[in-house]
């Protein structure tokens, strides 16, 4: 948002307490939530489309096909590979657990997370080279 100069307030969102409000806007009551030009929008993948589409500069995608099929790749990879095997094992067990009450990290998960991230920061760092 700030790279596209949009202005917006944060509001901290408990999604794991959903508000009758929060779940009027989002029935899937999931994160993040953008309220721009008068339309409610959830999913990441979409919102971005969306400020790309309405806000074309500056562009956050490259003009050449190759290059914009590789940017979604990306997006694609750390919004499900990344989630599935990092976020979802490290994040999930060690702080919405605890935040949430629901009881103690699962150990296994949070091993498995670890592992994870590893690799992730690895193929991170190769494709920054």
């Amino acid at each position: 948002l700030a790279e596209k100069k949009i202005e917006v307030e944060l509001v901290e969102e408990r999604y794991w307490e959903p508000e009758p409000d929060f779940l009027r806007r989002n029935p899937a009551a999931k994160v993040p939530v953008l309220r721009l030009d008068g339309v409610m929008m959830s999913e990441s993948a979409a919102i971005c489309e969306y400020i790309e589409e309405t806000r074309p500069e500056p562009s956050l995608l490259p003009s050449d096909p190759v290059a914009k099929l590789e940017v979604r790749r990306l997006v694609g990879w750390f919004d499900d590979k990344f989630h599935n095997e990092v976020t979802s094992k490290l994040l999930y067990e060690r702080v919405n657990k605890k935040m949430m009450g629901q009881g103690f990290p699962d150990s296994r998960n949070v091993k498995d997370g670890a592992k994870a991230i590893k690799y992730h920061l690895d193929y991170m760092h190769w494709l920054l080279d």
